[in-house]
């Protein structure tokens, strides 16, 4: 998708919004919470990021918002969007560790 071209442009602007609700086996809590991320916070593409952990619940709710609010790419955003996109790929490798 972003290649090493200095500038070129995208059809339109896009959100990628990924959530995920996990129920959990009671007892169990999770240690560690994972790294979160927020980046290109004040540019025209931003990745929120966010892990909640209820323990008497039971859940787990995960959120990751991709906003890209320009499709004229320049230098300086290809790499923010390059950066982005590698965390956005991360997610289904995410280690969440847990203990009862």
């Amino acid at each position: 998708m972003i290649g090493k071209e200095n500038s070129y442009t995208l059809r339109f602007p896009f959100v990628i919004d990924q959530k995920i609700r996990m129920n959990m086996p009671s007892g169990y809590k999770m240690i560690q919470s994972p790294p979160v991320k927020k980046l290109g916070e004040g540019t025209k593409a931003v990745l929120k990021e966010s892990i909640i952990h209820w323990p008497k619940k039971a859940q787990l709710i995960a959120d990751s918002t991709w906003t890209v609010k320009s499709v004229i790419v320049d230098d300086l955003l290809a790499a923010i969007l390059r950066e982005e996109l590698a965390a956005c790929m991360r997610w289904p490798v995410l280690d969440l560790p847990f203990r009862k």
